[in-house]
C-alpha cells in the first residue's frame, strides 16, 4: 500500500470518526444534557405576619432550625380574643333576633286569619245588606255603612298579609341558610382566623436568619419580620433551550460540585 493510499485511508477514518462523535454529541445533547454553569442557591423565606400588633413572645433565636409549622413569634392575643367573643355574642343576638321575628310572623299569620275571618263576616252583612236594601227594608245609610265595613276588613286582610311579606323577608330563610346566621357565622370565623394568625408560624423547615425580634416590638401585617433559610436546596443550571426539549418536570438528574470531586449526588428537575 502506497503512502497516498495510507493517508487516504486514515482521512477516511478521521472524517468517519468525526461524523460518528458528531452524531453521538448531538443525541447525548438531547438525551443527556450536562452544563458547568450551575450555582446551588438555599431559599430564604421571609415570614411577615397577617395582623398588626405587639409582639408578646418570641420562641427561637437566630440559627435555630425549624420544622414546618414550629411557632416563630406571637401577636399579643387579646384583642382578638375579644373579636371572637364579640362575634359569638352577635351570632347569639342574630339567633335571638330570627326566633322574635318568628314570633311576630306568628302573630301576624295569627292576626290574618282573624282578619279574614271578619272580611268575611263583613262580606256576609254586604250581601244581606244589598238584598235588604233593594227590597227597601233598609235605610240607604246603613247599607252604606255595611259597604264601608265591608272594605275596612278587605283593608284589614291586605294589611295583615304585607306584614307578613315584610316578616319573611327580614327573616329570610329558615335554619343554617338563614342570611343574619350565616353573616354571623362569617364574622366569627373571619375573627377566630385571625386569633390564629397571631401566631405566626415557619412556612417551611430550616434555620431562622435576621431574626431582629423581641416582646413588645410592634409588628406590620405584610411586612417581614423574620427570614427562614430553607433546608432543601436548589441548584440552577444553564441549558441551551435545545438541550431541554426531553426535559420535564419531575426527571432525575446528577449533580457534582467542585468541592467534593468524585462524589455524584441525585436531584430532581
Amino acid at each position: 500500500m502506497t503512502p497516498d493510499q495510507i493517508f487516504a485511508r486514515w482521512v477516511r477514518v478521521a472524517l468517519a470518526t468525526f461524523v460518528l462523535l458528531f452524531i453521538y454529541f448531538l443525541v447525548a445533547d438531547s438525551f443527556m444534557p450536562m452544563t458547568p454553569e450551575a450555582r446551588v442557591m438555599r431559599p430564604v423565606t421571609r415570614i411577615a405576619p397577617e395582623l398588626s400588633g405587639p409582639v408578646s413572645e418570641v420562641l427561637v433565636s437566630n440559627h435555630q432550625h425549624v420544622a414546618k409549622g414550629d411557632m416563630l413569634f406571637q401577636i399579643d392575643p387579646a384583642p382578638f380574643r375579644l373579636a371572637v367573643e364579640k362575634a359569638q355574642l352577635n351570632r347569639e343576638q342574630a339567633e335571638r333576633e330570627n326566633a322574635r321575628l318568628e314570633a311576630e310572623l306568628t302573630s301576624a299569620q295569627a292576626e290574618l286569619a282573624s282578619a279574614e275571618a271578619t272580611a268575611a263576616e263583613r262580606r256576609g252583612e254586604l250581601q244581606r245588606a244589598e238584598t235588604l236594601v233593594a227590597q227597601q227594608s233598609v235605610s240607604r245609610q246603613q247599607y252604606e255603612q255595611q259597604v264601608a265595613a265591608e272594605r275596612t276588613a278587605q283593608a284589614s286582610v291586605a294589611a295583615a298579609r304585607a306584614k307578613i311579606v315584610s316578616l319573611e323577608v327580614q327573616l329570610g330563610d329558615a335554619g343554617e341558610t338563614n342570611l343574619r346566621l350565616r353573616q354571623a357565622d362569617n364574622a366569627l370565623s373571619k375573627a377566630q382566623l385571625d386569633l390564629a394568625h397571631t401566631q405566626v408560624r415557619a412556612a417551611q423547615a430550616g434555620s431562622v436568619s435576621n431574626l431582629q425580634l423581641d416582646v413588645g416590638d410592634y409588628v406590620q401585617a405584610g411586612q417581614p419580620a423574620v427570614a427562614v433559610v430553607a433546608d432543601a436546596i436548589d441548584v440552577i443550571a444553564d441549558f441551551r433551550e435545545k438541550s431541554l426539549r426531553h426535559a420535564a418536570p419531575g426527571d432525575a438528574a446528577q449533580v457534582v460540585f467542585d468541592a467534593w470531586p468524585g462524589q455524584v449526588f441525585d436531584a430532581q428537575v
